[in-house]
């Protein structure tokens, strides 16, 4: 009863105040080597690397945009964090040109461009109405033959004639296979068993 939690009590804690001090410690040397670093380097060179750093968070969503766009699957797009980073860009874009400093704009801005860019591809793959047509992004990627229609690590199989009926995919992709149909069987019969004493 009462031993036993105790006993998980004091784990959890034990294994609470573990996670914590590695917490504490990764952020000891992470702002121990931003303080180092801070002194030897000059703002210039920190605003390159800050520059340097953002293109590289923006980038993977950007690669992807080829493959989610011939799939017409948005899956792989977070709406709520894509609009949580346009309007995160937009205010630092704007309190980077109201400084006045290109360190701080010039990769919002560019930020927010890959943000909106990704919530049209985002009402796109739903359907809405744009006011742009979206499809003409998947040009910019070649696709590969062995991952058409590939998004998140599913791999979608080319499809030929042959195949049967396909769900065309979009632009520039190949047809791909529909779906299995659903064969259902029907249930066993079930025997009443008797018991007699």
């Amino acid at each position: 009863g009462g031993g036993l939690f105790s006993v998980l009590n004091m784990r959890g804690l034990l294994l609470l105040a573990v996670e914590w001090t590695k917490f504490g410690a990764v952020l000891s040397l992470t702002l121990g080597t931003v303080a180092g670093l801070s002194l030897m380097l000059t703002t210039e060179e920190v605003g390159i690397a800050a520059v340097t750093a953002t293109f590289g968070m923006f980038l993977p969503p950007v690669m992807n945009m080829g493959r989610i766009i011939r799939a017409k699957d948005s899956r792989a797009i977070p709406l709520g964090l894509s609009i949580s980073m346009l309007m995160c860009n937009f205010l630092w874009a704007l309190f980077g040109l109201v400084l006045g400093d290109v360190v701080v704009w010039l990769p919002s801005v560019c930020g927010f461009g890959f943000c909106a860019v990704q919530l049209l591809v985002w009402g796109y793959c739903r359907g809405f109405w744009l006011p742009v047509d979206i499809s003409t992004l998947a040009l910019l990627y070649p696709a590969s033959p062995e991952s058409v229609g590939a998004v998140g690590g599913d791999k979608v199989r080319r499809g030929s004639a042959a195949d049967g009926p396909s769900t065309g995919v979009g632009l520039g992709s190949a047809p791909m296979k529909s779906p299995p149909k659903k064969v259902e069987t029907p249930p066993l019969p079930t025997v009443a068993l008797t018991h007699k004493i």
